[in-house]
């Protein structure tokens, strides 16, 4: 096995962590931690239980990356999905 030089170790290191990547699309995704997307860690620590099946985790204001426990909403499929249906209809 050949070994790699200190400059190169360096920079793989970089990209490690997944820092070097984090933050660099167009900021429309969810955050990640640990794998996991950051609102449903968020919002397991607001209910003090893991989310079950079939739970979502509705933002408020839209915004996918505030995470904050007052734009949270845990919710069912059912209800998450007729909260947006009413949503469009009430643009038209």
């Amino acid at each position: 096995m050949r070994r790699i030089g200190s400059a190169e170790q360096s920079r793989r290191a970089r990209f490690n962590d997944g820092s070097a990547l984090r933050d660099t699309g167009r900021g429309v995704g969810y955050r990640k931690r640990n794998g996991r997307h950051e609102h449903r860690i968020v919002a397991e620590g607001m209910l003090g239980r893991k989310l079950r099946k079939g739970e979502i985790v509705h933002h408020r204001n839209g915004k996918h990356r505030d995470n904050r426990p007052c734009n949270l909403q845990v919710m069912t499929q059912a209800e998450h999905a007729r909260l947006h249906m009413l949503e469009r209809y009430a643009r038209l």
